[in-house]
């Protein structure tokens, strides 16, 4: 480490401790803020970032600008490095992570318009659960948390069937192990107020809680996606969840044109209009998909699911004086098997809450109003479903 730049503030700060008097000098609290700023920040690391000007798109056939970031390696965060990065790529260039890991030690919010995020490795989330419980960013449903909002329009999220997030669940798995929705555990990666997104060959290995959500959104396509919750902690073996609970594999809040497929079957609906999930394999031990109140024109196509609790709609009316609505959704070619490590408790189900309050958000709620209609599903294999269709009202 270079300490010259420190030279000046050490000879301030002796004076300072001397007692000398001169308004013109910092506190000596100040100067020990000023050394520790120094010697713990993080600063951004340009030679681990190359950035082309010029290079040639073949998928687009023009040129625009590339960003090739390295990690730093030995667990070191690359959370200012990434930021770096799109913020030289992320209008309209193409930032690419060529490596095999990259540590992310803080909770992050990503801007891209008319860009792609070339993942070629892991989004490796800290497991540093105070930490991240105290700078949690929150989401208003249900108190909850995001670790990654991603928002704009017209990008695209490419982990190349190789990479995606791997997200340290084990640490949380075990932590929130006696609390659904536990405070402060954030989710993996959240499509925030964005527009015309495709997220393809993409993985999401331990997620910390629900994988990833789609709040505010349209049109958003998710393409061969993959999401893998495990266990291995020996406590919960006897556990009838496995403490695996809150490990969505997709959620849906407030969006439109959501599509978990490709629409083939009706082509009077607009492909270009649709926000979709093709392909998408799931293991874990919650709702491999779950609509969320306000989505709407929702599409699911070639989904499979192995344990936890079924694909889920709702729940509704959880607000009191707040009206809900799931509409217009179209499933086809689901299957739901069970796995070693958890039962496959329900297949398709719907929660709604009663119409007066009992106890309060996350995990209490009602008074809320609302409904589901125009939802049609067909080509369902479901093996060892305790309630294969399920209706709920808490």
């Amino acid at each position: 480490m270079r300490l010259e730049p420190l030279f000046p503030a050490l000879a301030t700060l002796s004076l300072a401790l001397a007692g000398v008097i001169d308004p013109s000098i910092p506190s000596a609290g100040d100067l020990f803020a000023g050394i520790d700023h120094f010697l713990h920040h993080t600063p951004s690391h340009p030679q681990l970032l190359e950035v082309h000007n010029d290079y040639f798109d073949i998928t687009t056939g023009k040129k625009r600008k590339l960003c090739v970031l390295h990690p730093r390696g030995d667990g070191k965060h690359d959370d200012q490095n990434f930021k770096a990065a799109v913020h030289e790529c992320g209008k309209g260039g193409i930032i690419r992570l060529p490596d095999a890991n990259y540590t992310i030690g803080n909770p992050l919010v990503t801007e891209l318009h008319d860009s792609v995020l070339d993942l070629h490795g892991w989004l490796s989330f800290s497991a540093d659960i105070d930490h991240w419980v105290k700078h949690r960013m929150p989401f208003e449903f249900q108190n909850l948390a995001l670790a990654w909002i991603i928002k704009g329009e017209n990008y695209v999220l490419d982990g190349n069937d190789i990479g995606g997030i791997h997200g340290n669940g084990q640490a949380w798995d075990s932590w929130a192990k006696d609390e659904s929705n536990k405070y402060g555990r954030p989710m993996s990666f959240a499509i925030v107020e964005s527009k015309n997104v495709v997220v393809k060959n993409w993985s999401v290995i331990q997620p910390q809680f629900w994988a990833s959500i789609i709040i505010r959104s349209e049109n958003v396509l998710y393409k061969a996606y993959y999401v893998n919750a495990t266990q291995h902690d020996p406590g919960a073996r006897r556990h009838f969840l496995s403490w695996l609970q809150n490990t969505d594999g997709c959620d849906t809040y407030k969006s439109h044109n959501v599509t978990f497929g490709t629409p083939t079957t009706h082509p009077s609906i607009s492909t270009v209009e649709l926000t979709c999930v093709e392909n998408m394999v799931y293991q874990g031990g919650d709702n491999c998909l779950a609509l969320k109140p306000n989505s709407s024109m929702i599409i699911a196509k070639n989904v499979t699911c192995f344990g936890g609790t079924g694909i889920a709609f709702g729940s509704i009316g959880q607000y009191r004086d707040v009206l809900d609505f799931i509409e217009d959704v179209q499933m086809e070619d689901i299957t739901l098997l069970p796995s070693t490590q958890h039962l496959m408790t329900n297949g398709l189900y719907f929660k709604s809450w009663l119409g007066y309050p009992i106890g309060e958000p996350p995990n209490g709620g009602g008074g809320g109003a609302g409904y589901a209609r125009n939802i049609k599903i067909w080509n369902v294999k479901m093996e060892k479903i305790n309630r294969p269709v399920f209706l709920q009202s808490k």
